[in-house]
């Protein structure tokens, strides 16, 4: 099943790309699915993502994943393959062969305010509840982040 969500900033695409997948910034936004959420990697096409961040006992976990299109200011998908845990990534355990693998795709298209972003996410649904609640408020904060960022960038 696919989830969809769409949020319009008022930042060109450019300033939305950056900020979205900035190593400085990411780690900003997608607090909202994890404190202290960052990456590993680049997100050049058919390259290696770790997306990871610290459990309640401060171990560092995540998911594994590859960037399968990347056309700048345009389209981003990734799909997600293996989990990492303490360092190793893992893709064989029974748990990750119930969802893996899942995909997200980023679409950005320049609108009359700025910017329309669009995500898809195509997985198991037992993730539906989660990313429905999640992935609103993270697109509102990182609506303000490019915003606050393109009202700086006016004013210079």
């Amino acid at each position: 099943m696919a989830l969809h969500y769409e949020i319009i900033i008022k930042a060109n695409p450019q300033t939305v790309w950056d900020i979205m997948l900035g190593k400085d910034t990411y780690p900003k936004w997608t607090a909202i699915f994890k404190e202290g959420s960052y990456f590993e990697g680049d997100w050049s096409l058919n390259s290696e993502m770790l997306f990871l961040g610290p459990d309640e006992e401060g171990n560092i976990g995540g998911m594994a994943s590859r960037i399968t299109e990347n056309i700048p200011q345009e389209v981003l998908s990734i799909e997600h393959y293996g989990v990492v845990n303490n360092g190793v990534v893992d893709t064989n355990e029974e748990s990750i062969k119930m969802w893996a693998p899942a995909y997200e795709t980023y679409r950005f298209s320049q609108a009359d305010a700025g910017t329309d972003l669009r995500v898809e996410m195509k997985m198991n649904e037992s993730f539906d509840d989660y990313f429905n609640e999640t992935w609103p408020l993270a697109l509102v904060h990182l609506r303000d982040l490019c915003e606050a960022e393109a009202n700086k960038s006016q004013e210079s």
